[in-house]
């Protein structure tokens, strides 16, 4: 279950890193230079998130998996997206960073989500967890200050609506996805009880993110109300050179 939930997770990573990248570039111009510096980074290493979900997808085409269908259905849910303005779709990128950080924390805390990926599969995932932690609070910040002059309770309720519909775009996105693969997948026959077990049993992987995802209605929440900087960064000194 683990293996077909990440391909299906990827395959929406393309497309949707370029929407966060769009999302915050239209306002680093309007921004304090120092949140303006943490866009520009920001959108450094979303494009080579970007790049390497597309190799990795690519990989999971040429061992047969149709991921055209997949492709097709996020385009579809982001075209809708982008009709909105561009403030309504920075508060949606805002929740949808939310939702890959509180899944970023679980795949660098919670062994299990990776332990039968290959290698260099699970490299790749913990990397970029870790690239999500180190940035997930760049496009709440840009949010916070492209709405400064705004009322607390309109920017709350701002805030929260950008993060439900980022929730259900991604709900309506996802879900068929996970599906598709895992229908194709004829070394892991499909069955209800592995589902059910890998979300919300053993390792319950949503019922371990919902803590950190309801925070994001506590009023006065921040990204780095949860500070786990030291996991991101003990992950990310893995992958520098030694001296």
């Amino acid at each position: 279950m683990a293996a077909n939930f990440f391909d299906s997770l990827s395959a929406l990573f393309p497309q949707g890193e370029r929407f966060f990248i769009q999302s915050v570039r239209h306002f680093r111009d309007v921004v304090p230079e120092d949140i303006a510096r943490d866009v520009r980074a920001f959108i450094a290493q979303e494009a080579i998130h970007t790049r390497e979900h597309q190799m990795f997808n690519d990989q999971v085409a040429a061992a047969g998996f149709k991921i055209e269908t997949l492709e097709a259905r996020t385009e579809h849910h982001l075209s809708a997206l982008k009709r909105k303005s561009a403030l309504e779709q920075l508060a949606v990128t805002v929740g949808l960073e939310h939702f890959t950080a509180a899944l970023s924390n679980q795949i660098l805390c919670d062994a299990r989500l990776m332990q039968d990926a290959p290698m260099e599969t699970a490299r790749l995932w913990r990397w970029h967890a870790a690239e999500e932690i180190e940035h997930k609070a760049v496009a709440f910040d840009t949010l916070a200050a492209a709405t400064s002059g705004w009322s607390a309770p309109h920017r709350w309720l701002f805030k929260c609506s950008g993060f439900v519909e980022a929730i259900a775009r991604l709900t309506m996105a996802a879900v068929p996805n996970f599906f598709d693969l895992a229908r194709q997948d004829m070394t892991r026959p499909m069955r209800f009880g592995d589902i059910v077990g890998f979300f919300f049993v053993k390792p319950a992987l949503l019922v371990r993110m919902a803590p950190m995802l309801i925070e994001f209605f506590y009023p006065g929440f921040h990204p780095w109300r949860h500070d786990d900087a030291d996991l991101a960064f003990a992950e990310l000194a893995q992958y520098e050179p030694a001296e």
